[in-house]
């Protein structure tokens, strides 16, 4: 879905999303966590606004976060997936595998 919804090099300050994997990002030099949170969530709000899909961080954070960056880290949305761009990622995921195995 990360693909699909156009983030692979994908760039915000000294932060950018490979080009080759979707869910890697990169600190280009200098970027503080602040800039990687920042760039982590607006992948994930592309996602939403591409597929209705709210995509949910696996990691845990150590140390101290502004109140706003912590509420948006957290927040929680109600699926409103959107059917058919769903079918599409599926479909060619699904070819992928075939394709490999």
């Amino acid at each position: 879905m990360l693909e699909q919804a156009g983030v692979k090099g994908l760039r915000r300050g000294n932060t950018v999303v490979s080009s080759k994997h979707a869910n890697f990002i990169y600190n280009t030099g200098g970027a503080h966590s602040n800039e990687i949170l920042e760039l982590a969530m607006e992948m994930r709000e592309r996602v939403w606004d591409s597929f209705g899909v709210w995509l949910e961080f696996e990691m845990e954070l150590l140390g101290n976060l502004a109140e706003d960056l912590q509420e948006r880290l957290y927040e929680k949305r109600q699926a409103a997936f959107k059917h058919e761009k769903l079918a599409q990622v599926r479909s060619q995921f699904q070819t992928r595998l075939k394709e490999k195995y």
